[in-house]
């Protein structure tokens, strides 16, 4: 089994039901993969023991799952901003290598620029395979 974390919220709204929300997070990759959303009365019956309840979830980057979440932030030099997405995702490009990828968030908040201007600061994250084993596998 892979390490996790899970959430269990009440939510409520005056433009919907009430409902139970659940989120389930992977420890490894910091992924949060599986969003489910309940009826409190079906949340009441799974915790007390009827099986097979309804609900809607959405799953999200499952391939992410057991891989492993690498980050690290290098100083890019830009002495002047992009006006668009693509104009910023070339100043990304050619350090977006080895399965790195920029923050273009990163890229464009003026607290991340250099004391003169010419360089910024921008964290970049990337997913590796896990050297964890699946405690299953070692069972086996």
């Amino acid at each position: 089994m892979l390490p996790g974390r899970i959430s269990i919220s009440r939510t409520s709204s005056n433009r919907e039901d009430d409902y139970i929300s659940i989120s389930i997070v992977d420890e490894s990759s910091h992924v949060q993969f599986v969003d489910v959303k309940m009826s409190l009365l079906d949340f009441a019956n799974a915790i007390t023991g009827v099986a097979f309840n309804s609900c809607d979830f959405e799953l999200r980057h499952p391939e992410l799952v057991g891989m492993k979440r690498e980050h690290k932030s290098e100083l890019l030099p830009c002495s002047k901003f992009g006006d668009t997405v693509e104009d910023l995702q070339k100043i990304l490009d050619p350090f977006e290598v080895d399965g790195w990828f920029g923050s273009l968030y990163d890229l464009t908040n003026h607290h991340n620029r250099s004391r003169f201007g010419d360089q910024v600061r921008v964290g970049f994250i990337r997913y590796v395979p896990s050297d964890e084993k699946n405690v299953n596998e070692d069972a086996g």
